[in-house]
């Protein structure tokens, strides 16, 4: 099931069950809002292109004790910040704020479309939890849990039917990847974690998951300052001298589809397997050089 079908169906019938719920929508009325939009006219209501009134309504409704979602392209959310930083997250209001076609999803729409910087923004604002679904189950398990939170949630949802299968390899490289990029992790032949919930992070889990490791990779379909910068700063925070590499994306200068783009910035399957390949044979040669002379054969 399409990740986004599965999101605004659990929606759909939040809101045929608790009528306190209202959906704002800044000039995105498509079919997967139909059935919201229909059932629910009097609680929906599409603002147009007007992201910052958006999130103002959200905020007056949320204030009068209206659990709120929003919803618009991940990339316009930007427009808004200030108003979700003192209107949403200062005030610590239950708003969810859905993004749409976040990463390169969108990316034959060129470059106001892209949505590869949110996360680096959005994990600024205090109070917000930001989550990050790699496939339709876990989008439909967010928007239950986004609904009973009282505080501030940003979900990105992506566009696609994903179907990452979860596999128990344990390896000592290790990927960690978080939305669309999980299913090609999991293609790459190593230890994958699949970190859905950006912030705040889950210490323990993660300390868990990854202490064994000898190299770590971090893979996003966004800048390497959102997920890479979440790793380095737990590594360093934790104490955990394990090598980093941080792998998102760094040229966005043409305009293509998602797969060209993808591999335009090695984060395609076979880019990643050369890249890991390569990382260990320089591991390996560093080691050789430590060693006496003697002792190298």
């Amino acid at each position: 099931m399409d990740i986004r079908d599965a999101f605004f169906g659990q929606v759909h019938e939040i809101m045929k069950s608790d009528k306190n719920v209202y959906f704002l929508t800044a000039d995105m009325g498509a079919l997967d809002l139909l059935k919201i939009r229909e059932d629910s006219p009097d609680r929906f209501f599409n603002v147009g292109i007007s992201e910052q009134n958006m999130i103002s309504m959200a905020s007056g409704l949320a204030l009068q004790g209206k659990k709120v979602f929003t919803y618009t392209i991940g990339a316009f959310y930007q427009r808004a910040f200030e108003q979700i930083k003192l209107d949403i997250c200062y005030m610590n209001l239950p708003v969810v704020m859905i993004a749409g076609c976040v990463g390169l999803s969108n990316a034959t729409d060129g470059y106001t479309h892209y949505c590869i910087n949110d996360i680096s923004v959005m994990r600024t604002l205090p109070n917000l939890t930001i989550y990050n679904p790699c496939e339709s189950l876990q989008a439909k398990f967010y928007a239950h849990l986004s609904h009973s939170d009282t505080s501030p949630c940003y979900i990105r949802l992506d566009k696609g039917d994903f179907k990452p299968y979860f596999n128990d390899i344990f390896t000592d490289t290790v990927i960690i990847a978080t939305g669309n990029m999980v299913e090609i992790a999991m293609k790459v032949g190593v230890q994958v974690v699949n970190l859905s919930t950006l912030n705040p992070l889950d210490n323990s889990w993660l300390y868990c998951l990854i202490h064994h490791a000898k190299r770590i990779f971090t893979l996003e379909e966004h800048i390497n300052t959102g997920l890479g910068s979440i790793i380095s700063e737990f590594l360093t925070d934790n104490n955990l001298k394990i090598p980093l590499t941080r792998l998102g994306v760094t040229k966005v200068s043409p305009t293509g589809d998602r797969n060209y783009m993808q591999k335009l910035n090695g984060l395609d399957v076979e880019s990643l397997k050369e890249t890991i390949c390569n990382s260990r044979v320089k591991t390996s040669l560093n080691a050789l050089e430590g060693l006496p002379r003697q002792a190298r054969g």
